[in-house]
């Protein structure tokens, strides 16, 4: 943060517009979400250069901040007016075409990162049920396992294996490691049918976006979403389903395995919703709106 901040007053002093783009909420102090990238809290502290005091004094310099999600710009708004809000979108060109199994299994998956560890207890309970399904597989990739890998003396692997989260222990469930290859990531999303994107809301979970239902829906999963602010702009019954609770889950997802036609009808409107509405050509506007704003548009934004 201190090298980006001098770049900053060196862009501005020479006049050259400058944006801090954000998609999460990094005015706070996260706990171990924020610690395991490197944050920490006061500018002064020795353990890193990332730090959330910094972080707001680079805001407040900037010309202006672009933002993810609407509830992620209320809070930026507090430290610079200049907020635009430019949602995550998805680039059809970089997609696979996507090849589900014909096999007669309805798979259910939850693809995301550990920091979503916290949400777990809202899906756990529908994942159990749903893995003892008859012809219903459950799959998670990146969450839910540790992948460990064992190196000879040279450095070189010789075998991997993944380690359980005990919270997990019964659930039948088959395990995809994390993957940097977007490829391999886009390649397992078009094997499932339902996708879960689960949120606790909180200071910090609020200020996600709602890419995840953006993804499942691109790849022909219908997307069942927790009811929080990440995806406010999804309507239950319109492309996804929604839920409050775990018996929310629970109970969206037996409807989704009882009436199967039902799941397939929901990922089809969710994927017209984004080839219609959410894609970076019909969206491109908008961040060009922030780094090219007529005078017009910088005074309604400062007045």
């Amino acid at each position: 943060d201190i090298g980006r901040q001098a770049i900053i007053e060196k862009f501005m002093k020479h006049g050259i517009r400058t944006l801090v783009e954000v998609d999460d909420n990094y005015l706070i102090d996260a706990g171990k979400i924020t610690k395991a990238a490197g944050w920490v809290k006061g500018k002064d502290d020795p353990r890193s250069f990332h730090s959330v005091e910094r972080h707001i004094e680079i805001v407040k310099a900037a010309d202006g901040v672009i933002v993810s999600a609407p509830w992620l710009g209320d809070q930026y708004r507090r430290f610079n007016r200049n907020v635009f809000v430019c949602p995550n979108q998805i680039a059809p060109k970089d997609w696979p075409v996507m090849e589900k199994p014909d096999d007669g299994v309805l798979r259910i998956g939850w693809f995301a990162s550990r920091s979503h560890k916290a949400d777990l207890p809202l899906v756990l309970p529908a994942l159990k049920w749903a893995s003892q399904q008859p012809n219903v597989e459950v799959l998670l990739m990146g969450i839910g396992g540790t992948k460990q890998l064992v190196h000879d003396d040279d450095g070189r692997i010789i075998s991997e294996h993944t380690r359980q989260w005990k919270e997990l222990r019964g659930l039948r469930y088959r395990y995809i490691p994390h993957s940097n290859d977007l490829s391999v990531y886009h390649k397992m999303l078009g094997l499932l049918d339902v996708g879960l994107a689960p949120v606790t809301p909180g200071r910090w979970a609020n200020g996600r976006s709602d890419l995840k239902a953006l993804e499942y829906a691109f790849a022909g999963a219908c997307p069942v979403l927790s009811n929080a602010p990440p995806y406010s702009e999804w309507r239950h019954g319109t492309g996804c389903l929604k839920a409050s609770s775990a018996s929310g889950f629970v109970d969206n997802l037996k409807a989704l395995i009882k009436d199967r036609g039902l799941a397939r009808f929901l990922a089809g409107e969710a994927r017209e919703y984004v080839l219609g509405a959410r894609t970076m050509e019909k969206n491109k506007w908008r961040w060009e709106e922030a780094l090219f704003p007529s005078s017009s548009q910088e005074a309604k934004v400062a007045a």
